[in-house]
């Protein structure tokens, strides 16, 4: 009899180290599970901020605005674009070109002369080419005629 009581006193002994083995066993998995979840919830949250970042071609016009609303009176792009109270000027430096388009038009300028005008007064230009045609009012047409001539066309009704 002492001897099955001493391998019950055994038998319980290992059943409670086994117990104690299954529970750290329970939670060692829930630690790993609850790693795991933690590991996807950043991942959402790093997703999330990523789709709160991005803006549409809308927003962009809305921000510019805003900052205009909140000062700021002069806005420069590194790609040579002004955006101030005389309009919108584009401008790289070195180049000899330059072009400032406001409410009322526009100008291309080379070297500081002005070469091309358009406004409400009409169009003038410097050293103005057309590579087809020209259409002067609604009855004359002038254009190549020929190899070696130019005609003058009547195309009124």
């Amino acid at each position: 009899m002492a001897s099955e009581n001493q391998a019950n006193r055994e038998a319980i002994s290992s059943l409670q180290m086994d117990t104690a083995n299954i529970r750290m066993s329970v939670q060692q998995t829930q630690e790993q599970t609850t790693n795991a979840i933690d590991s996807v919830n950043e991942n959402i949250n790093t997703l999330t901020s990523k789709v709160e970042a991005s803006m549409s071609a809308e927003d962009v016009r809305v921000e510019i605005i805003k900052q205009l609303d909140n000062g700021v009176d002069k806005v420069i792009t590194s790609t040579g674009f002004t955006f101030d109270e005389e309009g919108l000027t584009v401008s790289k430096s070195g180049s000899e070109m330059e072009t400032t388009i406001t409410e009322d038009g526009m100008t291309v300028y080379k070297d500081g002369a002005a070469m091309l005008t358009a406004n409400n007064e009409g169009v003038e230009a410097i050293d103005l080419h057309a590579t087809t045609y020209l259409i002067i009012g609604k009855n004359s047409r002038i254009e190549d005629y020929g190899d070696s001539r130019t005609g003058c066309f009547w195309i009124g009704g």
